[in-house]
């Protein structure tokens, strides 16, 4: 920017104008020709553009009209009385009253007499956008709770703001000392360098997923955004810490396949009782069968060698019977945690609920501690047997992978049932494993808190627990020493009366009756009607829901009909609706045989119809208290 240094004094007024025009006319900067302390003599046409006046005017209005009061000004106008050259940045006024701001240089002409100031500005509006905007990038950049950086063609970190310090664990200068690949999960350099390659030479933004080694050793997972500027060279970049997200994905993955797997595990659990429905039909009707020889033989005078080995077949069927209630036993397990999302409640007995969860668990706890139950008097209370089963499995197993394995003699869990002072149920599962430090005792109910490994757990567990039981109306607290062990404490409300565990009933007295069985497995009703027949009951058997159907609307009444639930083309509760229509006395008359009801429609239905049930496989006493029950005479 040009500026006079000093003026001579004129008289001629012509002269000073040629002279102002000369130096000033073709300038790009807006130069004004003033009196010390006079008016604005001369003002050349960039200062007229800029004020948006005409010479005339800006001579007319003079220093106060373009120069408002300000404390600026007068540090401007002082320091120009005392140095005689000045510059700094001021406030104009155009001619519209609007304010715009200038880098000025004023100088002071130091002849004698009246002197004169030849005063220079340059509108500076752009260049001080352009710092604010420069000052708010920085500012957004240096608060940025986001990752942001620069990156030079070699790859390396020219710039990092503070959050990718924070996250990575690296201050700014060890960033900046090595190529940012060095800082890449090794597994994801390859993958990280082809991309970036292919950004560069397609000359977009590119959006990629990588790992980042922090320095403690940690793993965090980063969501990039990368531009290459083309005329730089330098790569800008944006990315955002999604390990969280990562996490939660595969949490939701992980529960999803878990899902599948109770859908799945109810289905096989249905496939399973059919076979084993009549196999253990079949193999208590042998053993009576053979029961009956044996006293026959004796009676008979049979050879003792013939008696000695129809026992041992006794004896071999006995044990096959014993494995099929093992079988049986896993089986309703299956079933009463595949069908966790029936939210119905009943009374339900907590020692069988612990012995099922105690099953199902078994295999965590066997090589970890031993197993005591301490279970008071069995008692009811009111709950979803599955969803109750879901909170002790997952107490059981936390509290066996809290104990290293391959100590199972040095540590123990041990399962207290009870009833507390004022009625309620307690369940308590205590282990003696490592605890749980005292600061993150509070928040072991979090969803997704956990402090096993990745892939051991899901850290939604206690949580789920904690909805399960408070849903119920009840209590879950926990009580941890480190290296002592945890008491995880459930108290549920009692249903008011305890259970009282159904013993045998024999067939003695029982009435002969006419029964259908309506099933879709052929040797299932062979089995029933064997075991049924023996007892002197008229059994009619159909394989089909249609062909009983024909049979009832042809005019035949049964006593009881034993139907399967789960059948092909019609099922068992499209056969009730049917008879409903056509033969309501039948319909009332129908006991279900279910070997898992598996689905929403089938649940709903059970809960819908006055109907008794019975579970495959189908034990002798079972199906008698059915059928007692069913025809209204006592035990």
């Amino acid at each position: 920017m040009s500026a006079q240094a000093t003026l001579p004094s004129v008289a001629d007024l012509a002269l000073v104008a040629d002279l102002f025009d000369s130096l000033f006319g073709r300038s790009l900067d807006g130069v004004m020709l003033t009196l010390e302390r006079g008016p604005i003599l001369r003002a050349n046409a960039a200062a007229c553009r800029l004020l948006q006046m005409t010479e005339a005017e800006v001579c007319r209005g003079g220093r106060a009209g373009i120069m408002p009061a300000s404390p600026a000004l007068d540090a401007i106008l002082a320091q120009r009385a005392h140095d005689g050259v000045i510059h700094g940045e001021l406030t104009l006024r155009r001619g519209d009253g609007s304010l715009f701001p200038v880098e000025m240089t004023s100088t002071l002409s130091d002849s004698p007499g009246e002197r004169y100031s030849i005063t220079v500005f340059r509108d500076i509006t752009e260049r001080k956008r352009a710092v604010a905007e420069r000052e708010e990038y920085f500012k957004f950049f240096k608060n940025s709770t986001d990752m942001m950086c620069i990156a030079d063609p070699n790859g390396a970190f020219k710039k990092v703001n503070p959050a990718t310090s924070q996250l990575l664990g690296y201050t700014e200068e060890e960033l900046l000392s090595q190529p940012f690949l060095a800082f890449v999960h090794p597994d994801d350099r390859e993958q990280t360098q082809s991309e970036m390659a292919d950004q560069v030479k397609r000359g977009y933004s590119l959006d990629f997923i990588n790992r980042y080694v922090c320095k403690d050793g940690s793993i965090r997972w980063l969501s990039w955004r990368a531009f290459v500027h083309a005329q730089e060279g330098l790569t800008y970049a944006t990315a955002r810490d999604i390990t969280e997200f990562k996490k939660l994905q595969a949490q939701l993955q992980l529960a999803d396949r878990m899902a599948s797997l109770g859908t799945l595990a109810a289905g096989v659990a249905h496939e399973i009782n059919n076979p084993l429905a009549f196999l253990m039909a079949n193999v208590t009707f042998a053993i009576d069968e053979l029961r009956v020889l044996c006293a026959t033989a004796d009676e008979v005078g049979t050879d003792a060698r013939v008696a000695q080995r129809l026992e041992g077949v006794i004896e071999a069927l006995d044990e096959a019977r014993e494995g099929g209630q093992r079988v049986r036993r896993i089986v309703r397990d299956l079933k009463m945690f595949s069908h966790a999302e029936n939210e119905q409640t009943a009374n339900v007995d907590i020692e069988q609920v612990l012995e099922s969860s105690l099953r199902m668990a078994s295999n965590e706890i066997r090589f970890r501690a031993r197993l005591v139950r301490d279970f008071g008097a069995s008692h009811a209370v009111v709950a979803n047997e599955a969803r109750l089963g879901q909170v002790f499995v997952n107490l059981l197993i936390n509290a066996a992978q809290s104990i290293p394995e391959g100590r199972a003699a040095e540590n123990e869990i041990r399962v207290v049932s009870r009833v507390g002072k004022d009625g309620r149920v307690i369940v308590e599962v205590r282990d003696t494993g490592t605890g749980i430090r005292p600061d993150i005792l509070g928040r072991i109910f979090d969803p997704f808190f956990t402090t096993k490994p990745p892939g051991v757990g899901t850290g939604l567990g206690l949580s789920i627990c904690h909805g399960i039981v408070t849903g119920l109306g009840g209590e879950i607290s926990v009580e941890s020493v480190v290296g002592e062990g945890t008491t995880v404490r459930v108290v549920l409300p009692a249903a008011g009366s305890r259970i009282a565990v159904a013993g045998k009933v024999l067939d003695q007295g029982l009435r002969p009756c006419r029964i259908l069985v309506v099933d879709d497995e052929p040797m299932m009703t062979t089995a029933l009607r064997r075991m049924l027949q023996k007892a002197s009951h008229d059994v009619v058997v159909a394989n089909a829901a249609r062909q009983a159907l024909a049979l009832i609307t042809a005019g035949d009444r049964f006593d009881v009909i034993l139907c399967d639930l789960m059948m092909p083309d019609v099922t068992g509760a499209e056969l009730h609706a049917k008879l409903c229509a056509i033969a309501p006395d039948q319909a009332s008359r129908m006991v279900f045989m279910t070997g898992g009801a598996f689905t929403a429609e089938a649940r709903a239905f059970l809960s819908s119809v006055p109907n008794r049930r019975v579970d495959k496989p189908i034990e002798k006493a079972q199906l008698d208290r059915a059928l007692r029950e069913q025809l209204g005479q006592p035990a």
